[in-house]
């Protein structure tokens, strides 16, 4: 029953070889998918957190003067007027770096 076990797990062994470069591409590939699936939400996410912080920082830490002014309400305020202004572009701007 060894034998057989030992058998079987050879082919299977021998029938699922993929080489090193044809995993590397497909890690590769699956991480620019990735990418470029999920930058635009981080693209929206980060004007998101630096107009909260300059808002914070315009009206003074601790009760400045001045109200807080944001430029997006919420986040898909955020998206429809980054569209609207900058285009479609804009959702991907720093994807170079990422790559």
């Amino acid at each position: 029953m060894a034998a057989v076990d030992a058998e079987l797990t050879e082919e299977r062994r021998s029938s699922n070889d993929v080489s090193t470069s044809v995993q590397l591409l497909a890690g590769a590939a699956a991480g620019v998918v990735c990418d470029s699936t999920m930058h635009p939400i981080d693209t929206l996410r980060t004007r998101m957190i630096v107009q909260r912080n300059t808002a914070s920082a315009a009206a003074g830490v601790g009760g400045g003067v001045g109200a807080p002014t944001r430029l997006y309400k919420n986040t898909f305020d955020a998206l429809f007027s980054m569209l609207r202004h900058e285009g479609p572009l804009s959702l991907y701007k720093g994807y170079g770096i990422v790559l």
